[in-house]
């Protein structure tokens, strides 16, 4: 049986299904991490630059956004 592959648009969508972000203070929130639940957490900034300190992010800088980025945009993004 073929396992289905996630996209990083449907992995986003788990993370806002579970409401695995926590809204701090001037467009920050924490994430956490879906593979180390209850043990990482990743920072994430919205704004004209956004920022997450997760490992996909910082490879991919220039690239797009990661997971962390896309559920918070999701969910916080039109505030």
């Amino acid at each position: 049986m073929a396992t289905a592959i996630l996209t990083r648009e449907d992995r986003a969508a788990q993370i806002v299904a579970t409401g695995s972000i926590t809204a701090l203070k001037n467009s920050a929130y924490m994430v956490e991490s879906q593979s180390r639940k209850g043990q990482q957490w990743y920072y994430v900034q919205l704004g004209s630059s956004p920022s997450c300190n997760c490992e996909d992010r910082v490879g991919r800088r220039a690239h797009g956004s990661c997971k962390h980025i896309m559920a918070v945009d999701a969910m916080y993004g039109g505030r």
